[in-house]
């Protein structure tokens, strides 16, 4: 009698942690998907980031992604790559506009045309004061690229010999599929509102399922 009692408290301890396992095994499940719910999140919130400011900056997703990842290349963060795009942007726009400012003399020193220059994307803008900047020497390009923007002189390996590191940093992040195009960027950005209620759901259901079949010893 004790033993057959024994056995079938034996049994039943066992089949409550077989379902305490199974419970638990869905919970890491569904912890994983909130895990992947945080980095869709984060991925959304960046491509957002990348389409602002690509519109806000007159340039293209393809051509501001390329030129933030060869900046990273270069130690350059990817915001920081983009404020010196502004800045240099805003700089010639203003030397246009008011026929003053920094960059004017800086432009005409470099013997640039301005004219020509205000009508480029500012990636394309830089790397023409870039190819411009080859005949002088290190100190001055310093102070040249400085005048337009703070720190646009980090941007100098990239652009030494027509802007050649510039071109293979950034053809290597689009052979390497780090470079999304507009449709996918949007898509990305959307991501996460599909997660948004999956997350709000799943996550009292995770701990609610352990505790509910939690043995009870």
């Amino acid at each position: 009698g004790k033993l057959r009692k024994f056995a079938g408290g034996l049994r039943s301890s066992v089949a409550s942690f077989v379902k305490w396992g199974a419970a638990a095994t869905a919970a890491i499940g569904t912890l994983s998907t909130l895990a992947l719910g945080r980095f869709t999140a984060a991925s959304a919130d960046q491509a957002r980031q990348t389409l602002a400011t690509a519109e806000a900056f007159g340039v293209g997703v393809v051509e501001l992604q390329k030129f933030q990842a060869a900046a990273e290349q270069a130690g350059i963060g990817g915001e920081k790559a983009a404020d010196i795009l502004k800045d240099v942007a805003e700089k010639i726009g203003d030397a246009f506009l008011n026929d003053a400012g920094e960059a004017k003399e800086v432009i005409a020193g470099l013997g640039l045309d301005l004219k020509k220059l205000v009508d480029l994307r500012p990636d394309q803008q830089i790397e023409a004061i870039g190819g411009a900047l080859s005949n002088l020497p290190r100190a001055g390009q310093i102070q040249i690229l400085e005048a337009l923007a703070n720190d646009a002189s980090l941007l100098l390996p990239l652009l030494e010999n027509n802007s050649e590191r510039l071109k293979e940093f950034s053809k290597l992040a689009e052979e390497r599929g780090a470079i999304l195009s507009e449709d996918e960027l949007v898509n990305l950005a959307a991501a996460d509102l599909a997660f948004e209620n999956l997350i709000l759901r799943v996550k009292g259901f995770a701990l609610e399922l352990t505790a509910d079949l939690a043995p009870a010893w």
